[in-house]
């Protein structure tokens, strides 16, 4: 299985545990074009985009074979190649294709609309491409939303071989006694000098759509209630103004990007979780932090949409949605669980009865029972 981030490490850990190390082989995706610059869309003629495809072409085929003949050397033979759909990579279709293994492929993401329509870096036709292709070939695809599978059925069919399997939290991380929660929970808070603060906090990549611009109006909006402080975790394209609102307002921290534990802790030291995000026609996101939020039993309130929305009607309740994310609402929720000590505790409460159900053990359960079914 190859990929990157929390997602795979979460799975891969979790496959691992239950199959063995002996029977789980892991390889990375290497970067084929980290010497060339990325070209805007506008920039790209038909010509170089079919260059740049057999280029990636070939580069897989020599990296296919590269695994291939350290798969023989250690007499590794899967019955499963598992990987992570990244735009022009052929590798795992060659390899299953060698080993005559079935083809699992994750496709967390609809690469035409999010490569084309969302982050314009593409053109239509070769993502589209690449896309159908390695769908068609794989035996089993399994996907991250409900959402995600009904765009991908409406686009390019397969509704027989697509399962949902969302993200989840790393037990052996989250899962701690009681005793040691709050230990971190006062080792940060006492670092943060925040033990008479309410913290609100944001943990992911400060991406436009993730709804930065709503976290900081409603930070802005609370600024005059001194006991409420934000705490924002990650870094992207929307640093400049998170940056620039920490230096000029006293009730706004931000860290950048931290490592899953560290992570993990200012969770623990936080009261309430935030997601901001916009309302966009395809939201086929599984959101990584609330799960973790889920893991760490620690309340948070996010926009009613997508798996947002799912989770929370179908095993919490609707104190955890907002029906706007835009500051004046964010604000107002924010002030409202502050003030409400037994809606706050109603929330802990139902975090507490649920979180087993979200591990990365669970997930990897469900992928390989449905493995078998292929």
């Amino acid at each position: 299985m190859d990929g990157s981030g929390i997602h795979a490490s979460g799975m891969l850990d979790s496959l691992v545990k239950i199959l063995g190390a002996e029977n789980v082989m892991i390889e990375g995706i290497r970067k084929q074009d980290k010497h060339i610059p990325k070209l805007e869309r506008n920039e790209l003629s038909r010509y170089l985009v079919f260059v740049r495809l057999a280029r990636r072409l070939i580069l897989s085929i020599i990296n296919a074979e590269r695994i291939y003949r350290r798969s023989l050397l250690t007499h590794f033979k899967p019955d499963y190649i598992m990987a992570r759909s990244v735009l022009y990579d052929f590798v795992p279709i060659i390899l299953a294709k060698k080993f005559h293994s079935k083809l699992i492929i994750e496709h967390n993401s609809p690469l035409v609309y999010e490569v084309c329509h969302i982050k314009k870096e593409d053109f239509r036709i070769p993502v589209r491409f690449y896309e159908k292709m390695v769908l068609r070939k794989a035996n089993g695809i399994y996907v991250v939303s409900e959402c995600l599978k009904k765009y991908l059925i409406s686009e390019y069919g397969h509704q027989d071989k697509i399962e949902v399997i969302t993200n989840g939290y790393i037990s052996r991380l989250f899962i701690v006694s009681h005793e040691e929660r709050e230990k971190k929970r006062s080792n940060i808070r006492i670092k943060e000098n925040a033990n008479n603060k309410w913290i609100v906090i944001f943990i992911g990549s400060l991406q436009r759509y993730h709804g930065i611009d709503n976290l900081l109006d409603a930070a802005r909006r609370i600024e005059n209630h001194s006991n409420i402080e934000f705490w924002v975790l990650g870094d992207g394209e929307k640093r400049e103004e998170v940056s620039k609102y920490a230096s000029s307002h006293k009730n706004l921290k931000w860290f950048g990007n931290l490592d899953i534990q560290n992570m993990r802790d200012y969770l623990f030291a936080a009261d309430l979780g935030i997601m901001p995000y916009h309302k966009i026609k395809q939201f086929y996101f599984s959101p990584l932090k609330m799960y973790d939020m889920i893991g760490a039993e620690l309340p948070f309130i996010g926009l009613n949409i997508g798996q947002i929305k799912e989770v929370c009607e179908s095993e919490l309740n609707t104190d955890f949605l907002i029906e706007k994310a835009d500051g004046e609402s964010l604000s107002n929720q924010v002030l409202e669980l502050n003030r409400n000590n037994r809606k706050y505790d109603t929330m802990k409460q139902l975090l507490s009865s649920i979180r087993n159900n979200h591990t990365w053990d669970t997930r990897a359960k469900h992928l390989i029972e449905w493995m078998k079914t292929i």
